[in-house]
């Protein structure tokens, strides 16, 4: 089976570490940290930005922002052991190298840091669904709630719950918490009712 993963906030933990850049910024350029949104996944919807000033956010931080994320407790784990029932892993991102000149050699150099297998990384997809089509994806994991609204259309989705989407539901859609629910869903969704927990053992 292909498995889709999304990339931040779902095998990376971004939201929180993006916000504290995100209000060192808008102190630079408001005088203050005031959020006026949090249920959001956009830091211009979350402060009030303008398109312009978002733009310029990214352009200054995503370098130390991509470089330094935590993975999400156990992806690793869970990822090697899917691999090794046979299936594969693509990872899709919508981070774009137009945009951000070096994401892409960040991307592979996190990855190989962290040790993350994968049988294949797509970049720049802005259109999910279209791509788990092209690459047989039979289950997503995905935080994004207009991906995972557009793509369970068609293809089930496991929705990781982050602080801007508690309150997501959809049809065809299961919300997970963390990666020991990703894969116990992702064994029921293939239906079986014996599968591998000796890898969450070192759990404290």
């Amino acid at each position: 089976m292909n498995i889709g993963i999304d990339i931040d906030n779902t095998l990376c933990n971004n939201y929180e570490r993006v916000l504290n850049w995100s209000e060192i910024y808008n102190c630079s350029i408001n005088g203050s940290n005031n959020k006026k949104d949090l249920n959001t996944l956009e830091m211009k919807d979350v402060f009030g930005w303008t398109q312009e000033q978002e733009n310029e956010f990214w352009t200054k931080y995503i370098d130390v922002i991509a470089n330094n994320l935590d993975l999400r407790p156990f992806v690793k784990e869970v990822i090697d052991e899917l691999r090794n029932e046979g299936h594969k892993i693509y990872l899709i991102t919508s981070r774009i190298n137009k945009l951000y000149p070096n994401i892409l050699n960040i991307t592979d150099e996190y990855m190989k840091k962290h040790n993350i297998l994968c049988d294949n990384i797509i970049f720049e997809a802005l259109n999910k669904l279209d791509i788990c089509k092209k690459n047989n994806i039979s289950i997503l994991v995905d935080d994004n709630i207009k991906v995972c609204s557009e793509v369970s259309k068609e293809i089930p989705v496991l929705c990781f719950k982050t602080l801007y989407n508690q309150n997501f539901t959809c049809f065809n859609t299961i919300n997970v918490s963390n990666w020991i629910e990703v894969y116990i869903e992702i064994q029921r969704f293939l239906g079986n009712k014996e599968y591998n927990l000796d890898i969450f053992k070192n759990i404290n």
